[in-house]
């Protein structure tokens, strides 16, 4: 398996592994098929943070991303990320961002994303947001959209040449009340 799939797949993994908060490094290798030791440096040399630390932040930012959203109780999403009490919870949420998870709930944040080398952060509702894989600038992105209209362009184009000459002569009478009530 190429380092880019099985990167892919151990992201999978622990992205379907954050709604288990009590699952292990050891728990994640296995479903992985690798040693304990290989899972770590793998992650850890992919990622720049070791596999527990890389999960305890995507449930950190998923915690903080329902505090924000939700009206569930400080300690429902506690357990949700996996922290045995309030306090614990408590302070680690404060350890990270700087403010208790009542707090952040009564502030209007702009991100729950955490600092993270990789890129890589939660992505509601329950996925990952990965960082793009190449850069493009604001022309790249014009000349694609340019290229995409002059090809649909010529597929038009295209089409109309496979009519007959009455067909494209014909007078088109449709309202815009017909065209709703077609959708």
């Amino acid at each position: 398996m190429a380092d880019g799939n099985r990167l892919r797949a151990i992201l999978e993994l622990v992205e379907e592994s954050l709604d288990e908060p009590d699952l292990d490094g050891a728990g994640l290798a296995g479903r992985a098929y690798l040693s304990r030791y290989h899972f770590d440096r793998l992650v850890r040399a992919s990622l720049g943070e070791p596999p527990g630390g890389f999960r305890r932040r995507l449930l950190l930012e998923r915690a903080a991303y329902r505090l924000g959203s939700t009206s569930e109780s400080v300690i429902e999403i506690a357990l949700e990320a996996g922290y045995a009490s309030p306090d614990a919870f408590t302070r680690a949420f404060s350890r990270a961002y700087a403010v208790t998870p009542t707090d952040y709930r009564h502030r209007r944040r702009s991100s729950h994303w955490l600092p993270a080398d990789s890129g890589i952060h939660f992505h509601p509702p329950g996925g990952l947001r990965l960082p793009a894989t190449e850069r493009s600038s604001t022309m790249d992105v014009l000349t694609r959209m340019y290229e995409h209209h002059i090809w649909l362009s010529g597929e038009i184009i295209d089409r109309l040449g496979q009519l007959d000459d009455s067909t494209l002569d014909r007078r088109i009478d449709v309202s815009v009340e017909q065209i709703d009530a077609e959708s």
